[in-house]
C-alpha cells in the first residue's frame, strides 16, 4: 500500500502481473515536462500474458489512465509494438482520469476486464471513459461513470443516492471499428454527455482508399458539450478548413454482445453508433455484423 507518483511502461514483455493491495495502493500520474503530453500512468505496448490487479490509478488531467497498445496491422509507419497485446487481464482496478480515457485498449486480442471502476472527472473533453479496439473481449461487472462530484480515484461503491451525473465529460464505453467477438455484460454505465455504449469509430482522411484505424486512436481535443448539435449527427462534422478531408468509418464491428447492463444519465443514446452521415453527400455507414442487445436497462 502507499501513494506512488510514477509511470509504468511495459514494452514487448510477457508473463508479468502487476498487483497491489486494493485502493490503498495508488499510482498517480506525473505532470508533463515542457510541451510534451502527459504519459499514461500505465502503458503496455505489445507483449502477452499480462495482468493488472487490485490497485488504484489516478491520471494527470491530460494523460490516459491505462493504455494497452498493440501493433496496428493497417499502418505502414514504424511501431514499437512487435505484435498485438495478447491475453491481457484487468481485475479489481479503480481508475480515474481527467480529459482523457481512463482505459484505452487498442489492437488487443484476448482481453478480460472484470470488477473494475473507470471514471472521468466532469471536465470538457472528447474521449470516452473506456475505449476498446480488440478481439475476443470479456468486459464484465465493471462501473463506468462521470460523477459531477468526482475528483479522485477513490472507490465509488457508496450508496446510489450519492451519485450525481456529470454532463461535461463524454463518459461511456466505445467499441471501435474492426473489433470482433466482444461481450459487454453486467456493467453499470452512468453519467456523461454522449452515448452509454458507442459502436464504431471514424477517422479524417483525404483518400477514401486509406482505410482502417490510425495508430493513436481518434483525434483528441477539448470541446464544449453544450454546443448545438444536429439531432442525427452528435459527433464532429467535416472541417470546413480542410474541404478535401472527410470523416469515414474505420471498419465494421463483428459478433458484438451487449447483455444485462444498466445504462443511465447519458446525454446521447443508451446504445448507439458513433456517427451518422448525410447520405446525400457521403455513402458511408457504421457497420455492425451479428449484434445482440439483450436484457439491458436503459
Amino acid at each position: 500500500p502507499g501513494r506512488y507518483e510514477e509511470t509504468i511502461r511495459i514494452v514487448n514483455r510477457h508473463d508479468i502481473v502487476v498487483s497491489g493491495c486494493g485502493p490503498r495502493t495508488r499510482l498517480v500520474g506525473v505532470a508533463p515536462t515542457g510541451t510534451n503530453p502527459a504519459a499514461p500512468v500505465i502503458s503496455i505496448v505489445g507483449g502477452y500474458n499480462l495482468g493488472l490487479e487490485d490497485f488504484a490509478v489516478e491520471a494527470f488531467d491530460t494523460g490516459l489512465g491505462i493504455e494497452l497498445l498493440g501493433r496496428n496491422p493497417f499502418s505502414q509507419a514504424e511501431q514499437i509494438a512487435t505484435g498485438e497485446v495478447i491475453n491481457a487481464s484487468l481485475e479489481n482496478l479503480v481508475v480515474a482520469a481527467g480529459q482523457r480515457s481512463a482505459l484505452r485498449a487498442r489492437f488487443v486480442r484476448e482481453l478480460s476486464v472484470c470488477g473494475c471502476e473507470f471514471s472521468n472527472h466532469d471536465l470538457a473533453c472528447l474521449e470516452p471513459t473506456v475505449v476498446l479496439l480488440a478481439d475476443d473481449v470479456d468486459f464484465a461487472c465493471n462501473l463506468i461513470e462521470v460523477d459531477a462530484h468526482s475528483g479522485a480515484a477513490d472507490s465509488t461503491s457508496g450508496p446510489p443516492a450519492s451519485f450525481a451525473a456529470g454532463t461535461n465529460a463524454e463518459g461511456g464505453l466505445q467499441i471501435e471499428g474492426t473489433s470482433e467477438r466482444v461481450l459487454v455484460r453486467d456493467n453499470v454505465i452512468r453519467g456523461g454527455s454522449s452515448h452509454g455504449i458507442a459502436l464504431g469509430s471514424v477517422r479524417e482522411v483525404a483518400d477514401t482508399a486509406d482505410y482502417g484505424p490510425v495508430d493513436h486512436g481518434q483525434k483528441w481535443h477539448p470541446v464544449n458539450p453544450c454546443d448545438p448539435k444536429d439531432a442525427f449527427d452528435i459527433s464532429l462534422g467535416n472541417d470546413p478548413r480542410q474541404p478535401r478531408v472527410g470523416i469515414f468509418s474505420t471498419g465494421p464491428l463483428e459478433h458484438i454482445r451487449i447483455v444485462g447492463n444498466r445504462i443511465y444519465d447519458h446525454g446521447g443514446c443508451g446504445i448507439g453508433v458513433i456517427h451518422f452521415w448525410n447520405l446525400n453527400g457521403a455513402d458511408d455507414f457504421i457497420e455492425v455484423i451479428d449484434l445482440a442487445i439483450e436484457r439491458n436497462v436503459i
